[in-house]
């Protein structure tokens, strides 16, 4: 083959992309039909290979070959996603593969929850077996009502050197008329050796009370004393009595790509 490849029209009359000779690494076979302007090639091989799904022609210095698409630092994948279809106490997200993640929850129906429980958020390090009480946290929670659009709570907590069993999100409320509770988290520099790992958290929820409408949130970061990294986050709803995870709800783990 050539190193050009000109239009012609053979026998048949019709105008086609055809090579002129053969016996270098790049092969086109088939026919390319001219049509309106546009040619289209059936086949390109590159070294007797059409590369597998999803390659791209690169350069390697002195020639051209199939090679893997290179992935762009910075993005985040979808890693799993868990929607709840039946009767569960718990939630539990598999970590693994990423230094940092972020957990996107949705759906979340509360009108069928008692009042005055809370979702709540555990690490474990050991695949779940152990839920420690081994991270340090620090929150804020607003709520704003009505018209006013006023805050009318604000409240910090903080544990301090003490131990804590689980991060408490937020407070999940019963009502007449209660939207789905929304919100993500985020744990970072999750690597083997460091001495503890980081994360941020941030959840809204629309309800009712007393015929008024609540706009909630909570938001809070949290420190999580471990060498190891986290490979298990298990969500649950506790305070006035163990409560179920409304059917529906949706817990999606992104992971960010570095390379």
């Amino acid at each position: 083959m050539a190193n050009r490849f000109p239009i012609i029209v053979d026998s048949s009359g019709v105008p086609a992309l055809k090579e002129l000779a053969s016996g270098d690494n790049l092969d086109l076979t088939g026919s390319g039909i001219v049509n309106a302007g546009t040619v289209a090639v059936t086949n390109l091989t590159v070294n007797g290979s059409q590369g597998t799904n999803g390659q791209t022609l690169q350069s390697t210095g002195s020639g051209v070959a199939w090679a893997d698409a290179a992935g762009g630092g910075g993005a985040w994948s979808v890693v799993s996603s868990t929607t709840v279809s039946g009767t569960v106490a718990s939630v539990e997200i598999t970590l693994s593969g990423y230094d940092s993640y972020m957990i996107r929850i949705d759906k979340m129906d509360t009108s069928g929850i008692s009042n005055w429980s809370y979702l709540r958020m555990h690490f474990s390090v050991d695949g779940g077996s152990n839920y420690p009480n081994n991270f340090r946290y620090r929150e804020t929670r607003k709520q704003s009502w009505n018209t006013a659009v006023q805050e009318f709570n604000h409240s910090s907590r903080y544990s301090g050197n003490n131990s804590s069993a689980a991060i408490e999100l937020i407070d999940v409320y019963n009502s007449s008329n209660s939207y789905p509770l929304v919100g993500y988290i985020t744990l970072d520099n999750n690597v083997s050796g460091t001495a503890a790992k980081t994360g941020a958290w941030r959840v809204n929820h629309t309800r009712e009370y007393s015929s008024v409408y609540q706009l909630v949130s909570s938001e809070g970061f949290f420190s999580v004393v471990e060498t190891s990294p986290v490979n298990k986050i298990k969500f649950d709803i506790n305070g006035n009595g163990s409560r179920d995870i409304p059917v529906g709800s949706r817990f999606t783990l992104y992971g960010l790509s570095t390379s």
